[in-house]
């Protein structure tokens, strides 16, 4: 296994450069510069089981998979092909092709040497290390590797390339699994045409009790969304239906709801789709029940509905823009975590087609695309009914509005999957800080942990360093723009703290949190310089990542835009 041609060339004439390369030393993967060759022995004893060296069947696939990236591209300096964050605002963006592009994203910390050096077995030099002449007499032999393949493979990188596959698989499935949504969308006959209107005035009433446990489940779901849009949605108007008093019987609360409130109602609109759908007319009863709960409110609370006729809800229009107002959002929320418990209800096997079919359906009709779907409780709390007559009948206590999102199950699956594979592709961690690998551990008494964490729970938002440092870089965008000068250097440690060090010292940041652990914990100046510097490089690296983010979102808007029922799913035009 060789270097792509291109790369090999691109390295040659980045050894004979007389300028240093501007390529980041970490300390592990600078372990290599003589200025820290004291670290080397601590390193070979602290090696751990990730760092291994894998067999050559192995270690040939992957490095061939690394290859096959690279030699794509026409590198027009070294920069370009060793940083993902550079390579990404340059303008290969302009030509990369589709598939190329699914590469792109779902890598993490494998195509780029910026992040692959960082799995580096601790026997082998890194590949800057060899371009930079900064190599052992002992590590030759090593360092020839290196020249010849880029980087020796470890399990450390199997871990990161079977990662990116991994992602680059959901990403694929995900497009054909939209594909066909589409055309069984465009296929199928209008729902909102479906014969399906029940007048409750003429229809044969059901009892006001029922052995039915799905007409009883989703009574008492009615009432758990009456009670969370006025505990969370802002609807005061629905109090009077549901009591969110806190010292009230929740038990027989939900009993009574559950046999007494909605079990007419609900269960002639069951019989109505039973019968629908036996006659071959399949309808997704998660959506009507959506489209009656969330649509019908008011009168179905009241028992004033007199007629209903089902209608594919309408899209909210409000819900394309991120910028939503917060008692907008909050009953947008509400209606979501109601359809999650009306899709549990009715298609309980979370890897059905068919569930996946009704989730499209509901992004389709309401077109929420930045909002996520919920973690429903897996295994819910029971009571046994005091029917003695129900004695052996298992009845859900009332379903929870309180939930934490699915952060990996959007709405809009393809676009929240799209959007999430962007913005991760661009690690920003400590470890890709500049930092001095021989002080890094002699700290001060106080961690930055607890400073930060300090930090984070101050109540004015103005006293924090964070907002302290974004004030400053839109203080001086007039006279500097200090983005632009990281951005030249970013990648060099040794300049970075130069550039930022004298800003600290100058403007005199302090954390005001040191006002509460100065007592117990003083922190000194030289530390103080060094904790502001890490926070300032941090968000300087978050607004070039916030670059590379938004040329990454034109080329999925490119390639996708047809794939989705909004206009702008990526909020390209924000």
């Amino acid at each position: 296994m060789s270097l792509p041609p291109n790369v090999k060339t691109l390295l040659e004439k980045n050894v004979h450069e007389d300028k240093p390369c501007h390529i980041r030393l970490t300390p592990r993967v600078g372990a290599y510069d003589k200025e820290i060759e004291v670290l080397i022995e601590e390193i070979k004893k602290g090696a751990k089981e990730s760092y291994k060296l894998l067999p050559n069947g192995e270690a040939n696939r992957i490095l061939n998979y690394w290859n096959q990236f690279h030699k794509q591209f026409d590198y027009a300096s070294f920069e370009t092909f060793y940083i993902k964050n550079i390579f990404c605002r340059s303008h290969h963006m302009l030509d990369i092709k589709k598939e190329v592009f699914l590469t792109l994203i779902a890598d993490r910390t494998f195509l780029f040497m910026e992040y692959n050096q960082h799995s580096t077995n601790e026997k082998y030099p890194t590949l800057l290390n060899v371009c930079q002449n900064h190599v052992l007499s002992e590590c030759e032999e090593q360092a020839n590797y290196i020249r010849d393949n880029g980087f020796a493979p470890t399990t450390a990188h199997r871990a990161s390339y079977e990662r990116l596959l991994e992602n680059r698989r959901k990403l694929k499935e995900a497009i054909e699994r939209r594909k066909e949504h589409i055309k069984r969308w465009k296929s199928n006959e209008a729902l909102d045409k479906q014969d399906f209107s029940i007048d409750f005035g003429k229809t044969k009433r059901i009892g006001r009790r029922t052995k039915d446990t799905t007409i009883e489940n989703l009574s008492r779901l009615f009432y758990a969304y009456l009670k969370a849009m006025v505990d969370r949605g802002y609807r005061y108007e629905y109090k009077k239906y549901a009591s969110s008093e806190e010292n009230a019987d929740q038990k027989s609360v939900a009993k009574a709801c559950a046999e007494d409130e909605w079990i007419r109602e609900i269960g002639l609109v069951h019989q109505k789709l039973v019968k629908l759908n036996a006659s071959g007319t399949a309808l997704n009863p998660a959506i009507v029940y959506f489209d009656l709960f969330a649509n019908y409110t008011s009168k179905l609370a009241k028992h004033k509905l007199t007629k209903y006729k089902f209608r594919m809800p309408s899209p909210n229009k409000r819900a394309e823009d991120r910028r939503v107002p917060l008692t907008i959002s909050r009953k947008i929320e509400c209606q979501i975590i109601l359809y999650d418990y009306l899709l549990d209800l009715f298609f309980p096997n979370g890897d059905s087609s068919e569930r996946a079919y009704a989730k499209y359906e509901f992004y389709a009709a309401t077109h929420y695309q930045w909002y996520m779907h919920y973690q429903l409780p897996e295994k819910p709390k029971q009571r046994i009914s005091s029917s003695e007559k129900q004695d052996s009948e298992a009845i859900q206590e009332l379903p929870n509005f309180h939930l934490l999102p699915d952060l990996e199950d959007g709405v809009d699956e393809l676009g929240h999957l799209i959007r999430r594979n962007i913005e991760l592709c661009l690690p920003n961690g400590y470890e890709w800080l500049a930092t001095d690998p021989l002080n890094a551990r002699y700290y001060d008494n106080i961690h930055t942990k607890t400073l930060l964490l300090e930090e984070a729970c101050l109540r004015l938002p103005s006293q924090r360093m964070i907002t302290k440092v974004r004030n400053y870089i839109k203080e001086i965008q007039g006279s500097r723009n200090l983005l632009e000068e990281y951005a030249r250097i970013e990648a060099d440690p040794r300049k970075v703290i130069q550039l930022l060090n004298p800003i600290c010292q100058e403007k005199e940041f302090y954390f005001y949190s040191e006002i509460a652990l100065s007592e117990y914990a003083p922190i000194s100046a030289d530390r103080r310089v060094e904790y502001t510097r890490l926070i300032l490089e941090h968000e300087l690296r978050a607004q070039l990542n916030e670059a590379a983010h938004r040329e990454l979102f034109h080329v999925a808007h490119r390639y996708f835009a047809k794939l989705f029922v909004t206009k702008d799913p990526f909020g390209i035009s924000e």
